[in-house]
């Protein structure tokens, strides 16, 4: 489920876009003094946290101010490539935890004879029948239906869900960055992180890009960034996966960002901001966890 204010006939998802709007409600009445107030506060605290995909489509992943956190998302991704066939019961974004409990009802209404099971539901509930009777409801599992549902797919599908269930579902976010080539990403008024598989033009356009959409005052006929975002001081971390390489660099410095991921190639330690999780860091590694 997404939530969201509507707020003067503007639809509003998170707690910096309300902030904006009442700035914006402050200019209109004329109340300029105070909406360059609450505009200051809002650029001062500036912090989202985004998914770049991998064709550099951009999605809020902040739990803080939204539904949704990055392992949510990436979460629901992976059961889609799962190919499970739930969304008649719920089209919410489907978490492993809220698969398993939609899992449950799917179950219930097999027992009491309901029409209309997802995919494969029927045949894994004859498969429970044979071998347990009356007492197959009690049976049913749902990591157990998923290695059933193996049993229908070809070579190329049986390697890439074997991949995700082993792999992928115990660490959705390193999986999604590592295989499907995800930007994982935090933007603020002093600093950017991002965690990628590897560097290469493409990726390095999509960081531009994201960067320049939430920190450009005006974009044409020049770029203007805010007043409090200093290009000098402003802080870029980014983490290569592939190879393992973390570098820091300055907004102004955006340009050199392939020769300085080459000049940091080999060095472990990552630079994430510390509220940031740095996911599938090596075991050596002893630094800042966050949630």
């Amino acid at each position: 489920m997404k939530s969201f204010w509507i707020i003067n006939g503007e639809k509003v998802n998170s707690l910096h876009s309300y902030k904006l709007v009442v700035a914006n409600f402050y200019d209109r009445s004329k109340r300029y003094k105070m909406a360059d107030r609450v505009d200051s506060m809002v650029r001062l605290s500036f912090y989202r946290e985004f998914w770049i995909r991998e064709y550099g489509e951009s999605e809020d992943a902040d739990g803080d101010v939204g539904d949704l956190n990055h392992e949510m998302i990436a979460e629901n991704f992976l059961l889609g490539e799962l190919d499970l066939d739930f969304y008649n019961y719920s089209e919410d974004t489907l978490t492993l935890d809220y698969a398993r409990h939609l899992f449950d009802d799917i179950i219930e209404d097999a027992a009491s004879g309901e029409s209309g099971q997802p995919n494969h539901i029927p045949e894994y509930v004859d498969r429970l029948k044979k071998l347990f009777g009356d007492n197959w409801q009690d049976r049913a599992d749902f990591g157990e239906f998923l290695e059933f549902k193996k049993n229908f797919l070809d070579d190329d599908q049986l390697e890439k869900q074997n991949l995700i269930i082993e792999e992928g579902l115990k660490d959705p976010v390193s999986f999604v960055i590592k295989h499907y080539g995800w930007i994982r990403a935090v933007v603020s008024s002093t600093f950017a992180t991002f965690q990628l598989r590897n560097y290469d033009d493409q990726k390095s356009k999509y960081i531009e890009n994201l960067l320049k959409d939430n920190l450009l005052k005006e974009q044409y006929p020049e770029p203007i960034f805010y007043d409090d975002i200093d290009t000098e001081e402003y802080n870029i971390n980014i983490e290569t996966f592939f190879p393992r390489s973390s570098i820091r660099l300055k907004l102004d410095e955006l340009d050199f960002m392939k020769e300085k991921l080459k000049e940091g190639r080999g060095l472990m330690e990552p630079v994430s901001y510390p509220s940031m999780k740095t996911p599938d860091m090596p075991s050596f590694y002893k630094g800042r966890e966050g949630d």
